[in-house]
């Protein structure tokens, strides 16, 4: 199996109102072809990337992008170093808007090959199975979600309409 070298980049993602969103961006550098596409791999984050979380995950990511994908760690609106407001409750459309937006991005960032995956943990699961099975961007090819569920009313952290559920 090839492996490559990578380069890391902070950038900034415009969202279509203006509101710019934080970005990773780790990229494999071929050796062989200069002009050689890769794979994005996305994680849509409301746990400010630059945190300690990247240096827990950065073997991973280093493992992914020498394999060959680009590494996309974004933080959503208002978290992070991303600019704007968090609203009040998570998964609102404007968060699944921008993340549609980002995944646009990524498709046509010029080391890409179009085509984008999404992961994620807990909040970015969910983000990564609503923007799977409510948005269906036409970039995003593949999903791996943990401890993510399809059913927030009843599997969210915070039980539907603010009572916490007893389990019979």
């Amino acid at each position: 199996m090839m492996t490559y070298n990578f380069t890391s980049e902070n950038t900034w993602l415009t969202m279509l109102d203006g509101v710019r969103l934080s970005a990773t961006l780790v990229i494999p550098i071929s050796q062989r072809d200069t002009n050689e596409n890769f794979p994005v791999l996305l994680e849509y984050k409301p746990y400010r990337k630059d945190d300690s979380f990247f240096n827990i995950n950065q073997p991973k990511i280093h493992y992914q992008a020498q394999r060959g994908f680009i590494v996309a760690l974004v933080d959503i609106r208002g978290t992070g170093a991303s600019e704007g407001v968090l609203i009040e409750y998570e998964y609102t459309s404007q968060e699944l808007n921008d993340c549609e937006h980002v995944i646009e991005l990524l498709a046509a960032h010029p080391r890409s090959n179009g085509r984008v995956g999404m992961y994620g943990l807990s909040w970015s699961a969910f983000n990564s199975l609503m923007m799977a099975t409510l948005r269906r961007p036409p970039a995003l090819h593949a999903v791996f979600a943990a401890h993510g569920s399809d059913d927030l009313y009843n599997n969210d952290v915070h039980y539907g309409d603010g009572i916490l559920h007893q389990d019979e």
